[in-house]
């Protein structure tokens, strides 16, 4: 028989769902199933609690097929809560529904396809489990013609039970974007719909035409998109007027470039009148910072065919251990940077002066540190402000094309234009070769990797005393790991040279500074041989020499 409710057992639970998604037509502004109420018998009447709230969205346009709500907290908003019918409470912490979507349309049959048609102009509502958004919410639409758009509020809103709340014409002055990006305010909807997880992996998005970033008003600054999971095909524009500094431990165009993503055929900046710029001023104790145009890249993503006339500074602010390049501060096991071309200078005015000190910085890549990293076919160029400047006493490897090379990665085919200057002491005195300067790379600290058919072209040079010993070569600074390979490389600098008073022992090669451990020095496969033309090697050291 079955029980009055005054007679279930304390701590019986009923089951009430709100559904992820919702439909209504002309005849319902609000789905009837989304309507949740519970129940209760006292003397032979019912009395019913709505137990939902509303959200009140108004649409204007004629050509939206669907309306996504999501706190930005990731709120659970629907799915399934219990009444407890000891008390006639709810508990509202099981539903793990974070978004709610609301279709023009019929109900499908279940595991049916919806047919969703355009909404009539007009007022919907939305019903979700009460709940508070303490970072606001975003409501994502898309119209039947693919464009998305979104619309963000970061101030935090209470949606409490059987009331509701009137967010207004969603859908007025906003941009779509779609998949071919023709304006910086449509690049900017791209940066917002990656950053609320609306584009993921399988997304590919191109440019139409040249971008400028200058468009979205005086003073205008890029806020990094912490990460990409798609995939962005410039075909061959620009995005001009790029000024990042924002305070993010990984800076840039792009925070992190995550897993098997790509940039491909992209010119950032330009030669002249154009005021772009990416300053890392972040920093984070005990961890690494990044900057670039890309901060970080992630295992087997790639960057191939990206032209920079960014420049990157390293700021003052920055002091923590850091890693800067060109076009990217880091690079993971598998990745591939290939095709690209920096005009832009790098600069490292770091305050960072840790007894540890390992920073490091690069024309193309800043760091590449895991098995199966290639950069090839790339070129740092020397003209105008193009130049690689240490000022940082933190920064030990520094190189044209990659400051260091810690996997067993690959450097191919790539060529340094640009001016090397070290102009800044060691932060700690040392008996081993820290400071490692290379035209291709500063420094490899990790085994079996390899330097093909590398051209280092400009000057490379280092003035100032060091507390620690220095190795500067035309291609590589210096090597603490076996197994290294340089293969028909070519270094025809103006010169390689160390004016120091008082420092510790240089070690200065055409080719090769230092190299504590076994190396391979030789033609490569197709006969290219391995050649020093440099101008002069030069040591004005008035310390011990080596």
């Amino acid at each position: 028989a079955a029980k009055k409710v005054s007679e279930v057992d304390e701590g019986y639970k009923i089951s009430i769902k709100i559904n992820s998604k919702q439909f209504v037509d002309a005849d319902h502004k609000v789905d009837p199933f989304a309507l949740v109420a519970t129940g209760t018998v006292s003397e032979g009447n019912i009395s019913f609690t709505n137990q939902f709230s509303l959200v009140k969205v108004t649409i204007t346009r004629d050509d939206i097929i669907s309306v996504v709500l999501a706190g930005n907290n990731d709120e659970h908003i629907g799915g399934t809560n219990f009444l407890l019918t000891a008390d006639g409470s709810m508990d509202l912490t099981n539903g793990a529904t974070t978004a709610e979507t609301l279709y023009y349309a019929e109900r499908p049959e279940s595991g049916g396809a919806i047919d969703a048609q355009k909404f009539v102009p007009g007022d919907y509502y939305i019903a979700i489990w009460p709940k508070e958004f303490q970072k606001g919410f975003t409501l994502t639409m898309l119209t039947d013609d693919g464009g998305i758009a979104i619309k963000k509020s970061t101030k935090s809103a209470s949606f409490t039970r059987n009331k509701g709340l009137d967010l207004g014409q969603i859908d007025k002055d906003l941009t779509f974007y779609h998949s071919t990006i023709m304006t910086a305010a449509e690049l900017s909807v791209w940066a917002d719909l990656n950053r609320a997880g609306v584009l993921g992996k399988d997304d590919t998005a191109c440019l139409g035409a040249d971008i400028d970033l200058a468009d979205l008003g005086e003073g205008y600054k890029w806020t990094t998109l912490a990460s990409l999971y798609g995939h962005l095909d410039g075909k061959g524009h620009s995005i001009k007027n790029l000024i990042v500094d924002n305070a993010l431990t990984r800076t840039g165009f792009i925070g992190t470039l995550e897993k098997n993503a790509s940039i491909t055929n992209i010119v950032f900046g330009a030669a002249s009148s154009d005021a772009s710029s990416i300053t890392l001023t972040q920093s984070d104790p005990g961890n690494w910072c990044y900057g670039g145009i890309i901060g970080y890249i992630q295992e087997g993503a790639s960057v191939t065919d990206v032209t920079t006339y960014v420049p990157v500074t390293v700021a003052a602010s920055c002091d923590g251990k850091h890693s800067a390049g060109g076009i990217a501060g880091n690079m993971k096991a598998n990745t591939t940077v290939e095709g690209c071309v920096n005009w832009a200078s790098v600069t490292d005015n770091s305050s960072y002066a840790s007894t540890s000190a390992d920073s490091c910085i690069g024309g193309i890549v800043g760091m590449s540190d895991s098995a199966g990293s290639i950069v090839k076919d790339c070129i740092n160029e020397g003209e105008a402000s193009g130049q690689i400047t240490n000022n940082s006493t933190g920064t030990q490897n520094i190189g044209g094309i990659v400051g260091r090379l810690s996997g067993s990665g690959t450097v191919e085919n790539c060529k340094n234009n640009a001016y090397i200057f070290n102009k800044a002491g060691s932060a700690y005195s040392s008996d081993n070769f820290k400071v490692l300067i290379g035209g291709i790379v500063g420094a490899v600290t990790g085994s079996n990797a390899k330097v093909v058919k590398c051209w280092n072209d400009q000057k490379v040079q280092a003035s100032v005393a060091l507390n620690t010993r220095l190795g500067l070569g035309g291609i590589i600074g210096g090597t603490t790991a076996s197994g290294l390979q340089i293969l028909g490389c070519k270094n025809s600098t103006s010169g390689l040279s160390a004016e120091f008073e008082n420092s510790k022992d240089i070690a200065i090669g055409g080719i090769i500074g230092y190299s504590n451990n076994t190396i391979r020095i030789s033609k490569a496969e197709d006969g290219t041989l391995t050649e020093n033309q440099s101008g002069y090697t030069q040591n004005k050291n008035f310390g011990s020499t080596a």
